[in-house]
Formats: structure tokens, C-alpha cells, sequence
């Protein structure tokens, strides 16, 4: 790898190029002071040699001052305590170092990356579980579905999915979005770009020394040692761990108004993570491959209704047709019972209707669970059924009027607008959202 060439400063005229080693011995023979101002197309800008990593161990501690009965063999123009009593090591891996902490521009930095990642982990995440992965979102959005195991998992993923996006960006770049928009810039200790396997180590590093795993006591108690340490040493411990140097060269108020401008729109798109996932999920039909059982249906005295048929068939009948579902939760006193109501609406104007109440077990009750069935048409935005078989008094046989909120392919939405008299629970006008089943349907 090619050494690092330097200039230093002597009165008001830049000297060089000249190599690392050659100035480091300038600096052990005394010849310059460590107050000198170096500068390299590395760190971009000019510095004391005292605050670069190799110039500050190239100078030795003062030597014990020889009896004044022997002759000292130093050159006269040299006090024997600048004298060296060897070289030091070569500096091919601590070339350059931090000139300063900024732990705040750091911070902020991490802080834009980690809202532009989620910003980008959202949109991906919300077109998977908008299709392909649409199981594993209906598992978690199920009851006990978002379990300890289930949350770990996608914690897990969110970690390494970071790890790799920041990994790759700075082998690739030598920086991150947030960094370079705040004039941060990662090298190795010789001034070249990190490799992928380096900057992947540093991450872990930096969640395992920095953040302590997430865990929130641990992040914050290891946030605040990292702080003083960077202030105190200007460095890091999971930078010192991988050789890592964190260069700065000042940035203007654009690449600061940017930089907020990113973290404000990255944070706006996790924050409607929800919405993206429902407008990506809102054409693709759901299905169900549970087979539907009705239990047996005890007659009871009915009275027919005549209808009138459509003297044309309403185009959206085809629409409408087929087996739909909507749940819901409900609550008597502390037990939690589950509302699954099944709607079968036949092409041929006929319709079959069940409510099914599984207590919190899933276990269903059979004694509050009941049945009606009939014919049924579209007038307008109504739909209207005309009950002619319940298997209960609770829900009288005559006519039921519901408004048509909303019609499409997956999704039927109906607003109770019409009930016949004796029904028990009158007067509620409850909305039911329907979806679209398509599944083996077995009458017993």
C-alpha cells in the first residue's frame, strides 16, 4: 500500500511532500515540534502533529539526565533529553487519528442513518407483507400472534438488515448517508478505505460496546461511558477495538439543513409504516383454507315473504356473490368471546347466514351460536334480505335492510339500516366488515 505523503508548516511556507517515517524521525530528533501543523490529503485540512496518532509516539519520554563527572555524547545542538533511545515502531498502522471528538455530530449522524434505514426497511417490508409474506402479517396481527418469539425475530432482522446497509456503505463509500452529510468519514489506521469484513465488525462492536444489545439500562449506561471516553481519549471503544479513525472536515449549513430534512422524511415514512403496509395489501384477496362447518339447523314455524325479482339482473350481483366472514371481539363481564359471522350469498338470489361464538379457548358455544337464511337482492345501495328460517327468536324472520359502505373484490362493508320488529337488539345500526372467503364450505 502506497505511504502516506505529508506537508508540515515552517513559519508561513508548507514543506514537502515527505514521507510518514521521515517525519516521524524529524519529530523523535527533535528538529520539529509536536506544535507543528501537518497536513495530508487523508485528513484535508491542517493540524498540529500533537494530535495525530503515530506523530504523538514518535517523540520518547525524557531520558534520566546522565552524571555530571561523564561527558555526554549528544551533538551540541540537541539536549540529551530530546534524544531518542530508539525509534519508534513503524507508524504504517496508526497514521492518522482523530483530531477531535464531536460526539454530537456522531450522534446525530448515526441517528439520520438509523431513521433513513428504517425509512427503507418500511417500503421494502410493506411490499413483502403486501403479498408473498401476507401470512406472516395475518399471524401476527391474530391474537397472541405477536409473541416474545415473533417480536426477537424481527428485532433480529432489523439489526443485522442495519449492520450490512451500514457495512456495505462504508466499504463502498468510506462513509454513510448521515456521515457524509455531516463531513464524517471512516478510515483504517493507515488512511485506506475499510473492507466490508471491517466495517461489519465495527457495527457489531458498536452495538455490543455501545448500545449494549438494545437493552435499555445497558444502552444508556454504555452511551454515557462512551461519551466521556470520547472526550477524554477521542476515540471510541469499538473504534479502538478495529483500528477504526473517524475523520471530520467542516460542513456547511446545507449539508446540516439536508441532513434534518432527511431524518424529518425518513421518520414521516416509519411513522406511516402502517398506511404504506394497508395500501400495499389493500388489491390482493385474502384466502383461507379452513373448512367452514355449520352445525344442524332445528326448524322452527316460518312465515314466507313474496319478494319481487329485478326484471334485470343488477350487474354487481356477481360482485357481490360468494361466502364472506367478518370477526369480531366482544366482552361479558371478564370473559372475551369471539364473533364469527359467516354470509353465503348465492348467485341465484339466495342467502345463508351463521354466527358462530368461540370463547377465549376457541372453543365454540353452540347454544348462543344461530342460523337464518332466505333470499336476497340489491336495491340501490341497500342490500336487503328477506328471512324466511331462523333458528332463533333472537333474529325474527322478516326483512333486513343493510347499507352498502363499501363493495370490491376482498372487502364488503355493511351498515344495519332496516330490522324487522321483536329483534332483541334493535335500534344499534352496527357496521360489519366483511372479507372474502374462499374455502371448502361443509354443511352438516
Amino acid at each position: 500500500m502506497d505511504q502516506v505523503m505529508w506537508y508540515y508548516q515552517e513559519g508561513q511556507q508548507p514543506i514537502g511532500p515527505i514521507g510518514t517515517e521521515e517525519l516521524c524521525a524529524k519529530f523523535a530528533a527533535g528538529e520539529l515540534p509536536l506544535t507543528t501543523n501537518v497536513y495530508c490529503d487523508e485528513i484535508k485540512q491542517w493540524a498540529p502533529a500533537q494530535t495525530i496518532r503515530g506523530f504523538r509516539e514518535a517523540v520518547p519520554p525524557p531520558v534520566p539526565q546522565a552524571p555530571a563527572a561523564e561527558e555526554s555524547t549528544a551533538p551540541a545542538n540537541v539536549s540529551p533529553a530530546t534524544l531518542p533511545t530508539a525509534l519508534p515502531p513503524p507508524v504504517k498502522d496508526h497514521v492518522i487519528a482523530s483530531s477531535g471528538a464531536w460526539p454530537w455530530t456522531r450522534f446525530f449522524a448515526r441517528g439520520v442513518d438509523v431513521l433513513a434505514f428504517k425509512a427503507i426497511e418500511t417500503v421494502i417490508l410493506a411490499g413483502l407483507l403486501g403479498s408473498f409474506l401476507a401470512p406472516l402479517r395475518d399471524m401476527l396481527h391474530e391474537p397472541g400472534g405477536q409473541s416474545i418469539v415473533m417480536l426477537g425475530l424481527a428485532v433480529a432482522i432489523t439489526i443485522f438488515g442495519w449492520t450490512v446497509f451500514n457495512a456495505l456503505f462504508v466499504a463502498l463509500l468510506g462513509t454513510t448517508p448521515g456521515k457524509w452529510l455531516l463531513g464524517l468519514s471512516l478510515r483504517s489506521g493507515t488512511g485506506s478505505r475499510l473492507t466490508f469484513s471491517q466495517a461489519f465488525a465495527r457495527e457489531w462492536n458498536m452495538i455490543f460496546f455501545g448500545l449494549g444489545l438494545g437493552f435499555p439500562p445497558a444502552t444508556l449506561i454504555l452511551l454515557i461511558l462512551a461519551y466521556l471516553r470520547l472526550m477524554d481519549k477521542g476515540d471510541t471503544a469499538w473504534d479502538r477495538r478495529g483500528g477504526v479513525i473517524v475523520q471530520h472536515v467542516p460542513c456547511g449549513a446545507a449539508r446540516v439543513t439536508a441532513a434534518f430534512g432527511v431524518a424529518i422524511a425518513s421518520l414521516a415514512i416509519f411513522i406511516g409504516s402502517d398506511t404504506i403496509t394497508a395500501l400495499a395489501a389493500a388489491h390482493r384477496p385474502r384466502f383461507n383454507s379452513n373448512a367452514i362447518s355449520f352445525p344442524t339447523i332445528q326448524p322452527q314455524p316460518i312465515t314466507v315473504m313474496p319478494i319481487e325479482m329485478p326484471k334485470s339482473p343488477d350487474p354487481r350481483i356477481g360482485k357481490i356473490s360468494g361466502t364472506w366472514i367478518c370477526t369480531t371481539a366482544s366482552r361479558s363481564g371478564n370473559e372475551r368471546f369471539v364473533l364469527r359471522d359467516v354470509l353465503v350469498l348465492n348467485a341465484d338470489a339466495t342467502f345463508r347466514q351463521s354466527l358462530h361464538v368461540l370463547d377465549s379457548k376457541g372453543k365454540e358455544h353452540p347454544e348462543l351460536g344461530h342460523q337464518w337464511s332466505g333470499t336476497w337482492e340489491l336495491n340501490g345501495d341497500k342490500l336487503i334480505q328477506n328471512v324466511s328460517l331462523s333458528t332463533t327468536n333472537l333474529y325474527p324472520v322478516g326483512q333486513w335492510g343493510y347499507e352498502l359502505k363499501d363493495l370490491r373484490f376482498d372487502a364488503l362493508n355493511l351498515q344495519r339500516t332496516i330490522e324487522p320488529d321483536g329483534f332483541r337488539y334493535g335500534g344499534r345500526k352496527p357496521l360489519f366488515k366483511f372479507q372474502r372467503m374462499t374455502a371448502t364450505v361443509k354443511a352438516e
